[in-house]
């Protein structure tokens, strides 16, 4: 498509969009209107002739209307308008397992998402980040510098994207907790860090100063799931058996509280919580109505993420929505892309998965909903393989039509 004129030629960032999708400047081509609509909540591409006006709420939502406009360029005239389901959607991107994407690769994504309507991408790093004074946290893993972050940031924000830290303050720790050079005070079990440990709380809050001289967000995952050993290595020999419900709450008031000290709204995966009051420690197999110790373990200012990659009918969603409702936090959803079994995503398991949780978290008035591409089992899956995966999550937000043609 050629443009002959635009409202925000000269832009860095659309001349990006522009670049990626083979756009140029040229006499004779379509004329470019764009007006930013905050009342609007989506996004409205009408083409009559030789003019386009692309009218936007976010500007993630702007890169989805000049999508949408190469798309339809051959035809004459029309109008689409779109109102997104979720007000946040986005990627989850592993960053830790295996392989971390450079930063060249992270701005393609980037300007993939922002075409998509996509408005957030999490960078999931267990030890791939810098902490000044941790110089062994993520030493040789191929971490990601301050500085690196920071030019990743501007560059998402530009984009319309956000961009959140997702690290882990409990659990997932192995690789930097396994270095002899760490005090063995913080150590509860290999992967797993100390509750109640003073040296622990120092530890972390170094972590958020790292990630908080880096991302201008407000939001920070802050990790704690599958913590399956907390209170069960150095943690029992010194106070005993402690339940893991209760062993949640104290650790995540005093880590919520730190993060709040650096301008931070955590929230957490919630399958710790839910594993306290399955008879069996399972996530899924959990009675109807939750206990109340379990409940009030849980703070009602720091949103649950709800993960799963396996169901694959409604009622089961249904069921696990309820369940967290019961805990009075917000609640997120998080579906899997199924990038962890090779060198190609398993589609149709992915497919399958997704829609009933996509459909039950829209009925259930979910604000935000991520797609996660995991790296486990070697980090096979090349980011590109994904981006069918992102592209359905994107047509269920803003459409609703996910069929495969």
């Amino acid at each position: 498509m050629h443009v002959a004129s635009s409202t925000m030629a000269g832009s860095r960032p659309l001349q990006e969009i522009y670049d990626a999708l083979g756009i140029h400047y040229a006499k004779g081509g379509v004329e470019v209107y764009t007006a930013h609509i905050e009342d609007l909540h989506g996004v409205e591409v009408k083409k009559a002739g030789n003019r386009i006006c692309i009218r936007y709420s976010e500007p993630a939502f702007l890169y989805r209307g000049v999508g949408l406009a190469v798309e339809n360029s051959h035809l004459d005239r029309f109008t689409l308008l779109e109102t997104p389901r979720f007000s946040t959607n986005g990627l989850m991107l592993d960053c830790s397992r295996n392989a971390v994407a450079s930063l060249p690769t992270l701005k393609t994504l980037i300007r993939q998402l922002a075409l998509m309507g996509h408005n957030t991408l999490m960078l999931y790093t267990e030890d791939t980040y810098e902490i000044p004074q941790q110089p062994y946290f993520g030493y040789l893993r191929g971490r990601y510098t301050q500085q690196q972050l920071r030019e990743l940031d501007g560059y998402a924000a530009d984009l319309g994207i956000e961009l959140i830290p997702c690290i882990q303050t409990l659990a997932h720790l192995e690789r930097a907790l396994h270095w002899p050079q760490n005090d063995p005070d913080l150590r509860d079990t290999e992967d797993c860090l100390m509750v109640g440990e003073e040296k622990v709380y120092a530890y972390i809050e170094q972590m958020f100063q790292a990630v908080r001289a880096c991302f201008h967000t407000q939001r920070i995952h802050i990790g704690m799931d599958e913590a399956w050993s907390l209170g069960l290595g150095n943690f029992r020999f010194k106070n005993g058996i402690v339940p893991a419900w209760e062993l949640m709450n104290r650790h995540l008031s005093r880590v919520a509280a730190l993060a709040q000290k650096y301008n931070f709204a955590p929230m957490i995966w919630s399958d710790m919580y839910l594993r306290a009051a399955s008879p069996t420690g399972g996530y899924y197999d959990v009675p109807d109505q939750l206990p109340q110790p379990v409940l009030d373990a849980a703070l009602p200012d720091v949103p649950l993420v709800y993960w799963d990659y396996y169901h694959m009918d409604r009622a089961s969603y249904r069921k696990l929505f309820d369940v967290h409702e019961q805990f009075g936090a917000p609640v997120l959803f998080a579906g899997g892309l199924w990038s962890w079994v090779g060198p190609v995503p398993a589609v149709e398991k992915m497919r399958s998965a997704s829609l009933p949780g996509l459909e039950e978290a829209r009925d259930h008035h979910i604000s935000t909903v991520l797609a996660t591409a995991w790296g486990d089992n070697g980090a096979e899956c090349p980011l590109p393989a994904i981006l069918y995966g992102l592209q359905l999550y994107a047509e269920f937000t803003y459409t609703g039509d996910t069929s495969p043609s």
